[in-house]
């Protein structure tokens, strides 16, 4: 499966360059201002953002440090700019950049950087689904700026419902699922983290239900493209 990329840019010839890692296995996405790179996030969120330290209609330091702010759980960024001055590499880095390359740069040195960021340990990489992303590693969540405290199970039961997302499970598939073999709970222990981890997804979700499970019709996943939930105002 391609990783999706996100190129933050507005120069067309870096654009055009970058387009060249469609052949290295990146599924390429550009955007050229803060605006339409936060749209990207939030429609197409990618695995891995390159991104120049200027923007044009927003400092590209500013908008680092907003999208580490509002969205703690994000693709890790790495900076691909002609500036090499060591105080501006500080202060993106300082902001969440994860690397800063300096053009003009090696073509394989940009690969091998990347790599390093999409080889991470597993569960690692954020799992995206619309507003909604999970962080394996760190049994975290979050829709849209809000982060979503979790229980262990809570977080199972949620992790399981997005890999299947928009497919009605039955409550057994759920215990066979997300606790060993001999230990699953009785069917209301099962009712009862159903009910906490859709109570808090609603709240964080402005009220919009993300998980149905009417009695005896199973138990869907099914996040809308829009939910009524703060979004980050760009300048």
């Amino acid at each position: 499966m391609p990783t999706r990329l996100l190129i933050l840019d507005e120069d067309p010839a870096v654009q055009a360059a970058l387009r060249r890692l469609t052949s290295h296995g990146y599924l390429v996405a550009v955007a050229t201002t803060a605006r339409e790179g936060w749209q990207q996030l939030t429609e197409h969120p990618p695995s891995l953002i390159l991104m120049n330290t200027r923007l044009p209609d927003r400092d590209g330091l500013d908008f680092l440090k907003q999208l580490h702010l509002e969205r703690p759980i994000h693709p890790p960024v790495i900076l691909l700019t002609g500036n090499g001055d060591l105080q501006l590499k500080l202060a993106f880095m300082d902001a969440g950049a994860v690397d800063y390359v300096v053009r003009p740069c090696a073509w394989r040195e940009l690969l091998a950087r990347m790599r390093v960021q999409v080889r991470t340990a597993p569960g690692a990489t954020p799992i995206y689904h619309g507003p909604l992303a999970l962080l394996p590693a760190a049994r975290a969540c979050q829709v849209g700026a809000e982060e979503v405290p979790l229980s262990e199970t809570e977080y199972r039961l949620l992790e399981h419902l997005t890999a299947n997302s928009g497919q009605r499970l039955s409550r057994q598939d759920l215990l066979d699922a997300c606790w060993p073999s001999g230990h699953a709970p009785q069917l209301t222990t099962l009712n009862s983290h159903l009910a906490r981890l859709r109570s808090k997804l609603r709240q964080a979700a402005g009220g919009t239900d993300l998980i149905h499970a009417p009695y005896g019709s199973g138990v869907v996943l099914e996040v809308p493209t829009s939910l009524n939930i703060p979004e980050p105002i760009l300048a």
